[in-house]
């Protein structure tokens, strides 16, 4: 996948205004778009999602109970 940087200087680049009506998406924005399960069928397949989704969990200095 691509980082929130390189996401964000490609909506960039393409001239896609964020949500606020903005030129430069921040990567909050980015991140909180992406995650949200309500645009995110229009963004990825489910069966991407569930594979981003086992390798973020992997990744995660957390540990979570």
């Amino acid at each position: 996948g691509h980082s929130l940087q390189n996401i964000q200087a490609e909506l960039h680049r393409m001239g896609i205004k964020s949500p606020s009506g903005k030129d430069k998406w921040t990567r909050d924005v980015i991140d909180k778009t992406i995650n949200n399960k309500k645009y995110l069928a229009h963004i990825i397949t489910f069966e991407k999602f569930v594979e981003a989704s086992i390798e973020k969990e992997a990744r995660c200095r957390y540990i979570r109970s």
